[in-house]
C-alpha cells in the first residue's frame, strides 16, 4: 500500500537515507521492503539527494537500491574535497 501511495505523488526532491553507498555498487540496503520503498521514491522524484554518514561511504549491503546515475546530490559530513569522495564526483554527483 505504501508503494502505491508513493507512486501517486511526484515530488521535486527525494531525501534518501542510505545504508550503504559504493562507487561500483551504488546505493544498497539489507531490507527487501525498505529497498522497494526507496526504489518507488526514487522513481517518483525529479531529483534524489542521498544522505550518508562517512561510515557508510564505500560500503555495500546485499540488495541494490539504485546506481549512482540516479543520484543527483550526496550530502555527508566529510569535506567535499575528501579523496574518498572522488569516485562520486567523477560519477557526476554533486557532493556537499
Amino acid at each position: 500500500e505504501a508503494i502505491a501511495k508513493i507512486k501517486q505523488i511526484k515530488p521535486d526532491l527525494c531525501f534518501l537515507g542510505t545504508n550503504a553507498i559504493d562507487a561500483e555498487h551504488g546505493i544498497t540496503d539489507n531490507d527487501w521492503e525498505v529497498v522497494q520503498l526507496k526504489k518507488a521514491m526514487i522513481e517518483s522524484s525529479k531529483k534524489v539527494v542521498c544522505l550518508s554518514i562517512a561510515e557508510k561511504v564505500n560500503s555495500v549491503q546485499p540488495i541494490k537500491v539504485c546506481g549512482l546515475d540516479e543520484i543527483d546530490l550526496l550530502i555527508t559530513e566529510l569535506p567535499a574535497e575528501d579523496p574518498v569522495l572522488k569516485p562520486y564526483h567523477e560519477a557526476g554527483i554533486k557532493v556537499l
